[in-house]
This record gives structure tokens, C-alpha cells and sequence, in this order.
């Protein structure tokens, strides 16, 4: 019987994390490890965790310095033991069967991927799966086509079991605190020889308003950006065929950095703003003349290619009215 590490990186979550440790102690699979990293948390989540030590050998809690959830993550992998590497928020749930299922349907897969439910209320009762299963096998580099293209698979660490033998040798980049999880799982599917994608719903991420991704902008937001170019440049390198799947990935990332300024915060920040503007401008001929593209991206596209400009206005425009 394989070996699972389940990762859980916390930073004040005592509203939450025991939610989240009774439904990871509660898995129908036995052969578990519960590695929690608290990441310097200051509102009692830490004595909630050193209670849940005392009462199940499977959970191992250590405690850290505030020093980012991807170096927390990286303390959890490098502290794991099992055969595949899993990764929790500390603020989701998932069904009881998540990790039976996904080593049932591992059939040895560098990675192995089911999808999440979205809820924005602590209420589970009515999430629905999918009636009829599919389970697709395909290269890593078909994995990484699906995320840039956002298909089929997530572009986050969770509802995910990464084998050992790829994950042990990579860790999230800890000076980037936007994209980080892309370029985690990208270094992974290069490295992939076989992912394993299902459709059923086993994973329950809880929607924060409050997200990074959402959120107004700070400099930091610039990761996304570069993390998509320095992905871009290494693509060209390794994987032509996927450069206009790449480009996608970066316009998108550009936009959303864009659409996150207010007139101020562009007035501000007028060079971020202007290489976000150039690399919309740059990249989105390439979606308005790739097939694989969807029509609402094209269409977004030709708006960006006719005047950038206006996809700011009209951003700002809706959230006058929102």
C-alpha cells in the first residue's frame, strides 16, 4: 500500500483548520502522513494544531518563522516520506474517499488530478459530481498545453497526488508570491512522463474574497507577469509547438495585472501599466489566430489588439456600476 503525505502549509486559520484536520483524519485510506507547517500563526491555530498532534500519530506539526506559504510548503515536502506527495489548504475540505480514490486511479502516474467543487459558503450537503466518470491519461507535455489553455486541469498544487520521484528534486519558488503554484506544477509536467485527470469532484476549495488574485494591486502582482514570461522564454526553448499556448497564459496574466489598477494606482505604477499594455498589445494577435483558443478569448483579444486602452476603461466602467 503506497505511502501518502498530505502537506497542509497554515497561517491563522483557527476558524477553519479543524474542519480541515478531521476531514483529512477521516480518509477512508489508511496510509497517511499529515504534515502541517504553521507558518507563524498568531491566532491560537497553533495550539489547536499541538492538540490535534496529541490525539492521532499520523499528524506531525512544526512550527515556523512567518516566512510564506511556499517556503512552507517546501518544509512540508522536504519532511515527507510517502510515495506521493499531496497538497491541502488549511481553509478546504475534501470528501472522505479524496486519497482512496485518487491512488486507486493512480495506475503509477507522476501525477494524479481530480477536480474541485467552488463554494463561497461552508455548506458541502449539495455539491454534485459528475454522473458519468472520465479518466484521461497524457504526457506532461500535454498537461502543460491543458493549463495554459486552463483545461481540464487546475493550475494549483491541491486535488492533486504528485509522485516523489519528480517532487522531491523541485520546490515552489519563495520569492514569488503570485504564480508561484503555476510555476511549481509546470516545473512538475515538464519532468511528467504520465498525468492522470478525472472528472468527479473530490476536492472543496472555499472561494476568499479576500484572494491575492483578486485583490487590488501591489507590486507583487507583477509575479504573475514575470513568472508568464520567464515560462514563455523557457517554452520557445523546450516546447515550440506550445509558444501560442504560452502567450495565452501571458496575456491573460497581464490583463488581470492591468484590470487590478484603478486610475491612481496606473498613474502610480505608469511602468507596470505601460508593459502590462505592451505585452497585451504584443501577445493577443496570437490568440485571435490560434484554433485552439476559444471565441470569448479571441474576442477579448481583438478588443485588446483595436485599443487596449479600452479594456481598462471598460473595467473601470463596471466596477462604477458594480
Amino acid at each position: 500500500m503506497k505511502k501518502i503525505s498530505i502537506i497542509v502549509p497554515v497561517f491563522n486559520t483557527a476558524d477553519y483548520i479543524q474542519d480541515c484536520l478531521r476531514c483529512l483524519l477521516n480518509q477512508t485510506y489508511a496510509n497517511i502522513e499529515i504534515i502541517v507547517i504553521d507558518d507563524g500563526s498568531y491566532d491560537g491555530t497553533g495550539e489547536i494544531l499541538d492538540n490535534f498532534e496529541k490525539i492521532d500519530d499520523r499528524l506531525i506539526v512544526t512550527h515556523q518563522k512567518k516566512s510564506g506559504v511556499s517556503l512552507a510548503r517546501n518544509a512540508g515536502i522536504k519532511m515527507s516520506k510517502g510515495d506521493y506527495i499531496c497538497f491541502v489548504d488549511a481553509d478546504d475540505l475534501c470528501t472522505a474517499d479524496m486519497i482512496e480514490y485518487l491512488v486507486k486511479i493512480s495506475d503509477n502516474a507522476d501525477v494524479v488530478s481530480c477536480e474541485y467543487a467552488l463554494k463561497k459558503s461552508r455548506d458541502i450537503s449539495d455539491i454534485e459530481n459528475n454522473k458519468i466518470e472520465s479518466i484521461e491519461s497524457i504526457s506532461g507535455k500535454k498537461g502543460i498545453e491543458y493549463m495554459f489553455y486552463q483545461i481540464n486541469i487546475d493550475n494549483g498544487p491541491c486535488a492533486k497526488l504528485y509522485s516523489r520521484r519528480i517532487v522531491a528534486r523541485i520546490r515552489f519558488p519563495e520569492n514569488t508570491t503570485i504564480g508561484e503554484d503555476f510555476m511549481f506544477n509546470y516545473e512538475v509536467f515538464k519532468k511528467a512522463k504520465k498525468i492522470i485527470i478525472s472528472n468527479q469532484k473530490k476536492y472543496i476549495y472555499f472561494q476568499n474574497p479576500k484572494n491575492t488574485t483578486r485583490a487590488k494591486f501591489t507590486k507583487s502582482r507583477m509575479d504573475a507577469v514575470k513568472v508568464s514570461t520567464d515560462m514563455l522564454d523557457d517554452v520557445k526553448k523546450l516546447f515550440p509547438e506550445l509558444e501560442t499556448a504560452a502567450k495565452r497564459r501571458l496575456f491573460f496574466a497581464a490583463t488581470r495585472t492591468a484590470f487590478s489598477m484603478d486610475k491612481e494606482l496606473r498613474k502610480e505604477h505608469i511602468k507596470d501599466f505601460n508593459m502590462c499594455r505592451n505585452i497585451i498589445r504584443k501577445t493577443s494577435k496570437s490568440i485571435i489566430f490560434d484554433k485552439k483558443s476559444s471565441i470569448k478569448d479571441k474576442l477579448f483579444a481583438l478588443l485588446a489588439t483595436l485599443h487596449p486602452k479600452i479594456l481598462v476603461l471598460l473595467h473601470d466602467s463596471v466596477k462604477k456600476n458594480v
